[in-house]
């Protein structure tokens, strides 16, 4: 399963609810106009209870890291909005052999990390080849992978045993995500410090115990995206606090609990149907 994309959904709307219900009347006279579109621009905090475990792919099981990790970085194919199916992402298309034991993904040949180097397929052999690792969490998702085969930079080719239809939708889970082959020349300790990746964000800065920076990827692929500059996430593990700040704006989102939160909104509110603006932005991606 991979929350994140459907998280990205229920982000938006708590942002949207949360700030309806919270902001001043004056929300309305900003940049976002009159059009209801998304505007470019902006900085989000969100404040959250846990801090992220780990931004290696293939550790953590937390959400807190989880909805980092899939901003960091990309997978072969992201989940349909309806959940039924998978779309390109990393990958342009896809195909089963006539056997059914292997699979061939095409990739998207302008994809590149935030350190400037293409996407290619070996960085796709490494990165599913951590997963497998057994001390992965999700090491069984990728153990119907028998070989990998790379015929060139930009083709991949995962042998399965036996034939195993559901792979794509495999290749959608977050401990699959891309890295850069070998760590890009880092330990695995020191890459987790300072990850890269070729997701719609990078990383900024990280102070444990108190918040997680992620800024706009300049070099993203899929163009006009994000729409936020930054998205900073803040660790107030006590609910009452996260609430009370809320209401103070000292944050622009809670990812829980809601409820909470709107029992200290002020009296001075937005209507619901108020423009989108880049301060009530989240992770439009």
């Amino acid at each position: 399963m991979r929350p994140s994309k459907a998280l990205r959904g229920a982000a938006v709307a708590v942002v949207a609810m949360a700030l309806a219900g919270c902001n001043s009347s004056s929300s309305s006279n900003s940049a976002g106009g009159s059009s209801g579109k998304p505007q470019a621009g902006g900085d989000l905090v969100m404040a959250r209870a846990d801090e992220a475990t780990s931004l290696l792919p293939s550790v953590p099981q937390d959400n807190a890291s989880i909805w980092i990790i899939e901003e960091i970085y990309d997978t072969l194919v992201v989940p349909s909005p309806d959940g039924k199916s998978v779309t390109p992402s990393l990958a342009t298309s896809w195909r089963q052999s006539a056997d059914k034991l292997s699979w061939t993904f095409d990739l998207h040949k302008d994809a590149k990390f935030t350190n400037g180097q293409p996407v290619t397929s070996a960085d796709v052999k490494f990165s599913i080849q951590q997963n497998q690792k057994q001390d992965a969490p999700f090491s069984f998702i990728d153990s119907i992978i028998t070989k990998i085969d790379t015929p060139n930079a930009s083709t991949i080719v995962f042998h399965t045993q036996p034939p195993w239809a559901p792979l794509p939708a495999d290749m959608a889970l977050y401990a699959n995500s891309i890295v850069p082959k070998d760590y890009a020349g880092k330990s695995a300790a020191d890459f987790a410090k300072s990850p890269i990746g070729s997701g719609p964000f990078k990383f900024a800065n990280w102070s444990r115990g108190s918040s997680l920076k992620i800024g706009k990827n300049p070099q993203y692929w899929r163009t006009g995206l994000p729409y936020l500059d930054s998205v900073t996430f803040t660790v107030v593990p006590d609910s009452n606090t996260r609430s009370m700040q809320l209401a103070a704006t000292r944050f622009r989102s809670t990812s829980t609990p809601l409820s909470r939160a709107s029992s200290h909104c002020r009296s001075s509110r937005t209507s619901p149907s108020a423009p989108l603006t880049p301060a009530r932005l989240t992770i439009l991606v």
